[in-house]
């Protein structure tokens, strides 16, 4: 079990919420990297990059997706925006067991994990996003050094800093 009895009495109350090092090794830079180095994952419709661009790219005949992301514009697009993998529940045994007990949780509902990232280090003010967009939860691994800033409305959250290490 993953998730404690803290957390999902929490999450339960279905009020917004956030929990510091809660999971503090489901994803690491090596496997960030893996998943950068794996065409099906840097696809389009599964690798985005937050901002207003549109992309396009040459096809090279070489390859089986021309979907994906060319190499030169990956490396270029990481180091100015934050990015995620969309649909990766299954990106590691830690995370596929968060979301089954998340979806336990819920009665056998879905969930899905999205992992955002940056590796920009000009980001101010989180992730940023409209509020009341994102449903469900956010996660920032222990595993990955840094630091993220990460506002959380107090008067929502009720203080909800369940495994906290203050």
């Amino acid at each position: 079990m993953l998730i404690s009895q803290e957390i999902k009495d929490k999450i339960l109350q279905c009020n917004p919420c956030y929990f510091i090092n809660a999971f503090p090794k489901i994803f690491s830079w090596a496997e960030l990297e893996s998943l950068l180095n794996l065409r099906p994952f840097v696809n389009n419709k599964r690798f985005k990059v937050i901002n207003d661009r549109q992309y396009q790219w040459g096809l090279e005949g070489w390859l089986s997706d021309s979907n994906t992301y060319p190499p030169t514009l990956l490396e270029e697009e990481l180091k100015k925006y934050v990015c995620y993998f969309s649909d990766s529940s299954r990106v590691n045994a830690a995370v596929n067991n968060i979301c089954k007990e998340l979806e336990e949780l819920f009665f056998n509902s879905c969930c899905d994990a999205h992992i955002y990232f940056t590796v920009a280090n000009t980001m101010k003010g989180g992730f940023g996003g409209e509020p009341g967009k994102i449903q469900g939860g956010g996660c920032q691994s222990g595993a990955i050094r840094g630091e993220g800033d990460f506002p959380a409305r107090q008067d929502l959250c009720g203080g909800g800093r369940a495994g906290a290490d203050e």
